[in-house]
């Protein structure tokens, strides 16, 4: 039988259950928010949020919920309708979009769009009056779920 003695034991066991914390986060790119005005466009308000999910449950329908939770509770729906356009991009956290992501404009540039296999779910709201919330099955990156939301705005 082997021993082994208690110090390694419990280091391990430290190293093991600190590798085990699934729990997912949502991290906004403050840095990467896109706002511009009526005036600017000439054609209505635009804004653009991005959002690294760490952790993202492979389960659509678990992914689905979580999201929609998170904008039900960071988005008023309602305030922003008065945009003309509002797009909010979902990215899961990988080594190229990690928590903290900043574009690169050198020569050699990184931009959030450069990463759309990273890219699991969008929300926005056009000029027909409408919610579009889409996310992307897991099984075939190609193809994306709409989830409907319907905001109670009176």
């Amino acid at each position: 039988m082997v021993r082994i003695p208690i110090n390694y034991l419990s280091i391990l066991l430290i190293l093991v259950f600190a590798g085990c914390n699934n729990k997912t986060e949502f991290f906004e790119l403050s840095n990467l928010k896109f706002e511009m005005s009526a005036k600017e466009t000439g054609n209505g308000q635009q804004i653009t949020e991005y959002v690294i999910i760490s952790n993202p449950p492979k389960n659509l329908d678990s992914l689905t919920f979580l999201i929609k939770k998170y904008n039900d509770t960071t988005l008023d729906y309602c305030k922003t309708q008065k945009a003309t356009v509002y797009r909010r991009f979902f990215y899961k956290e990988t080594r190229y979009t990690p928590r903290d992501y900043k574009e690169d404009h050198s020569f050699i540039s990184d931009i959030i769009v450069d990463h759309l296999d990273d890219l699991i779910a969008t929300v926005e709201y056009d000029k027909k009056d409408q919610w579009v919330f889409k996310v992307k099955t897991n099984n075939n990156p190609d193809k994306w779920k709409d989830v409907q939301i319907e905001p109670n705005c009176e």
